[in-house]
């Protein structure tokens, strides 16, 4: 076999999100992306902090997942751009782990967070806002923190 000698130019850069699309396996597991398994491993997620209480709800393409706790606050998480743009370390879920918003991000086309009453869009290539039907749930139930995302188009609630 001849040695192949890489250079700079070899290098391509992808970000994460096109990454996780690409290779959703890597992130997912044996689970198919789905409404479904995205709210799971997020739940998940949030009941290995400490005295968290985790609600989901799904309405039409829209997921909801609330949480007793402010999720950021508790990782020291001050800047949502790198949780949601970067693959951030979470030890505690275990070695190689990383916090799942950045996969959520990849497959939604909406991601909405609320905290103390105030509304964050951390990304929206269709609703300029969660639709009003979805935002009163969070209202109807204890918390601190809210994620409400609406799945990319072809993207199953189901695993099938």
């Amino acid at each position: 076999m001849a040695n192949t000698k890489y250079t700079a130019e070899d290098l391509q850069h992808i970000d994460s999100g096109e990454l996780i699309r690409r290779r959703p396996e890597m992130f997912l597991g044996p689970s198919k992306v789905c409404g479904v398994s995205l709210a799971e491993r997020m739940i998940g997620d949030l009941l290995l902090i400490q005295n968290s209480r985790v609600f989901a709800a799904n309405q039409g393409s829209w997921w909801i997942v609330l949480s007793s706790i402010d999720w950021w606050q508790h990782f020291n998480i001050h800047c949502h751009d790198r949780l949601f743009d970067s693959l951030v370390r979470f030890p505690e879920a275990g070695q190689n782990c990383f916090h799942f918003e950045t996969v959520i991000l990849a497959f939604s086309t909406s991601v909405f967070s609320t905290c103390c009453g105030e509304q964050t869009c951390l990304k929206s290539q269709g609703a300029p806002s969660v639709p009003e039907e979805i935002s009163v749930v969070p209202m109807a139930v204890e918390y601190c923190r809210s994620l409400m995302y609406e799945l990319s188009p072809g993207i199953p609630h189901l695993a099938t």
